[in-house]
């Protein structure tokens, strides 16, 4: 088939390309109308994938036994920081007990070996500064940890602080000198009596620490960052979705009070969780502003995507009854 009898064959069809000029020159109403849907379910189907991902990162970042999500977690993933080990994160981790292997704190104080012992006559004032020594020991730990855990420092049993480390006060046992710690002995001291063969934790027992190699495992990174491409596309798409999705519930039928309330909101709370983004730091108030924010411009686009697709349905629906 030549080319001449394609184009014939487009003429004599009923909605051939050859006739869609004339269709459309005779009813613009109808094509401003095709126009209007489709821009409108597009937009319907790009809000629905946006929040479809807004759920699966929420389900990944869900803290340990919670459907909720981690804000820690969701903030280290906003800012790029780099996965913590499962030594940092136990030591990290807020609890008054051991048991189970949700925190390490416990370890320097009530679980520490002979605590109630050496607590037992203290005054007040005593207890205080035990405490911040315990806790200069814990600080002490995280330091070498996140500096990279290195192993000259523990074979030779000397640390070198950093000067942003915070420690102010530590247990004059593990300090060689105000800028040096021995750091096997701390940790021989803290993690070693359970977690050594014959240790008095049940479980630590079968968690051997009492070797560099052993430490090593649990000194890798503790999850991998899949997430963060996706937390990066949400906080990206988030302020040209809310100006589209804007834009189109502006031109709705809604009073003009609803309209400039709900499309200033969700605009003013989308260029807020930019620039808390652009110049936010991590563990900042930044963090909880952004997921606010985020929270708020989602909601917004989608009763906005909403309101406009309902509206479209309802003029689609009058439309036909009039045709009937």
């Amino acid at each position: 088939m030549g080319l001449a009898d394609l184009w014939r064959g487009l003429r004599k069809a009923k909605f051939g390309l050859a006739t869609l000029p004339a269709v459309f020159s005779s009813h613009p109403r109808q094509l401003i109308l095709v126009a209007t849907r489709t821009f409108v379910f597009t937009l319907s189907g790009v809000v629905a994938a946006y929040l479809c991902l807004l759920v699966v990162i929420c389900l990944a970042c869900a803290a340990s036994g919670s459907v909720l999500p981690d804000v820690h977690e969701l903030d280290r993933l906003i800012f790029a920081v780099k996965s913590p080990s499962r030594i940092e994160r136990l030591l990290e981790a807020d609890g008054e007990r051991i048991e189970g292997g949700a925190s390490m704190r416990p370890a320097f104080t009530a679980e520490s070996v002979g605590w109630r012992e050496i607590t037992e006559h203290l005054t007040g004032q005593e207890m205080t500064r035990l405490l911040l020594e315990r806790e200069g020991e814990r600080q002490g730990l995280l330091a070498w940890v996140r500096s990279g855990a290195s192993r000259d420092a523990y074979e030779n049993d000397d640390f070198l602080l950093l000067p942003d480390a915070v420690v102010h006060e530590i247990t004059p046992k593990y300090r060689l000198r105000d800028d040096r710690l021995r750091i096997r002995t701390l940790i021989a001291d803290r993690c070693m009596t359970c977690h050594a063969e014959g240790g008095r934790h049940d479980t630590a027992r079968f968690i051997p620490l009492d070797r560099y190699e052993l430490l090593a495992s649990r000194l890798k990174p503790d999850s991998s960052d899949w997430a963060r491409p996706w937390v990066v596309a949400v906080l990206m798409a988030l302020a040209p979705l809310s100006a589209v999705s804007g834009f189109a519930f502006w031109h709705s039928r809604h009073p003009y009070a609803t309209r400039l309330a709900v499309v200033a909101l969700t605009l003013l709370s989308a260029a807020v969780v930019i620039s808390c983004w652009v110049a936010g730091r991590p563990n900042s108030w930044q963090g909880p502003v952004i997921l606010a924010g985020v929270l708020v411009a989602t909601v917004g686009i989608a009763l906005e995507t909403l309101s406009i697709s309902m509206e479209l349905l309802s003029e689609r629906r009058t439309g036909d009854k009039a045709s009937v």
